[in-house]
């Protein structure tokens, strides 16, 4: 092995590594900084609106509001925040094809095809025939 092919391995510690940005980790965060950190903001609010000897008491209450919201949010708020990015992509994705498809021209048939049927159009044959909207009877 020459000294080329040692420096050629770096070790592991020196590899660069890409950074990713994960919308999850951005929506955990907000909604950490948004809602979970306002508890204690308002324990101090709600313990000033009390008498001294209750002041422990309403701490108390509102650390355990925050440990329950927190794994509450972590048990169902993880997967409704996965989901609802989910629909939001999901949508502007589907938007973003429909736009482009009707810019282009593509998205529907032409008036004498769509007057005629797709199935005539399509396939050369009626599939309801013996269908009819209304009879000589």
């Amino acid at each position: 092995m020459g000294i080329t092919e040692n420096v050629m391995q770096l070790p592991r510690w020196q590899k660069e590594e890409i950074p990713t940005f994960h919308f999850l980790s951005l929506a955990k965060f907000l909604a950490d900084k948004l809602c979970h950190r306002s508890s204690e903001r308002f324990a101090l609010v709600e313990t000033g609106f009390t008498r001294a000897k209750n002041a422990a008491n309403i701490m108390m209450k509102n650390l355990m509001d925050f440990a329950a919201g927190s794994l509450g949010f972590y048990i169902l708020g993880v997967q409704l925040v996965g989901a609802g990015m989910t629909a939001v992509w999901a949508l502007g994705t589907g938007l973003a094809i429909f736009f482009a498809l009707k810019k282009l021209g593509i998205l529907r048939v032409s008036e004498k095809t769509e007057l005629n049927g797709l199935d005539i159009t399509e396939h050369g044959q009626d599939d309801y025939a013996s269908f009819q909207f209304f009879s000589n009877i």
